[in-house]
């Protein structure tokens, strides 16, 4: 790395340990994040759009302060019902989102917690309809038009309230359903598509959900802080054996924030 971007805390080994990290220092650890907040890459100057079923008290949640009161959230939208309003809903968002943008020292560091953010919902939480892949669709659209680096997608597809539109695991071959075209078309935008392997492992389904099928998607699946595969986590391969998923993090019993 020959030039990395300005750091607000000193560079020394010595200020990214437990006791700075906090709750979030075994899944920050566990991928050696600390060796890249050492370097200075906290995420400054990236924008990255968070795909999901929404972010309940975000706006409110002291978790969340450095976020807000700096101004980093630039775009919020909810597809769903067409409204900017994406503070409420569900906390599966919140949930994501305080692993990457939280900054409370010696509580909760997350992965980047300088980027800028851009709150997509995309799902109903209540139900499972077709059309939310529309939405995902539209959502990496109006990601895309904004400037975005990285989209990341913790919502999947594979099956809906109406069985009619149900995925047959042959279409998760890369490039067929809606979701999987829409990433694929991102990443050649320049954009990284970063994607759950989804909770199927361990139920009948037992496989990936899409988009996480996408040949250019990095996928992530579920370990647990031994780095064993965890039992939900969506197995791979993709219906024409690329591998997937293409990373795994600690998704068994990991540290988030909900409330205030």
């Amino acid at each position: 790395v020959s030039n990395p971007p300005p750091f607000s805390h000193p560079v020394n080994a010595s200020n990214f340990d437990e006791s700075y990290y906090g709750a979030a220092w075994k899944q920050i650890h566990q991928c050696k994040g600390e060796f890249l907040h050492q370097l200075g890459y906290m995420g400054e100057n990236i924008l990255i759009a968070m795909l999901d079923v929404g972010f309940n008290t975000v706006d409110n949640n002291h978790a969340f302060d450095s976020l807000i009161s700096n101004n980093r959230i630039i775009d919020t939208w909810n597809f769903v019902v067409d409204t900017a309003h994406v503070f409420g809903y569900s906390n599966h968002g919140t949930n994501v989102l305080s692993c990457i943008a939280t900054e409370i020292p010696s509580t909760y560091i997350g992965t980047a917690p300088k980027a800028l953010y851009a709150l997509y919902l995309t799902d109903d939480h209540n139900t499972e309809q077709y059309t939310e892949i529309d939405n995902w669709l539209a959502a990496a659209e109006r990601a895309d038009s904004i400037g975005v680096d990285i989209i990341s997608s913790s919502v999947g597809y594979n099956t809906f309230d109406n069985p009619v539109h149900n995925f047959t695991f042959s279409q998760l071959n890369g490039n067929t359903t809606i979701v999987a075209r829409a990433a694929n078309i991102a990443f050649a935008k320049g954009i990284l598509v970063i994607t759950s392997a989804g909770n199927e492992g361990n139920k009948p389904w037992g496989k990936i959900i899409s988009p996480g099928d996408a040949t250019h998607a990095l996928t992530v699946g579920a370990v647990d802080g031994s780095g064993g595969v965890g039992s939900f986590s969506g197995r791979g391969p993709n219906a024409l054996g690329l591998l997937k998923p293409n990373v795994a993090t600690l998704g068994v019993a990991a540290a988030a924030i909900t409330h205030t």
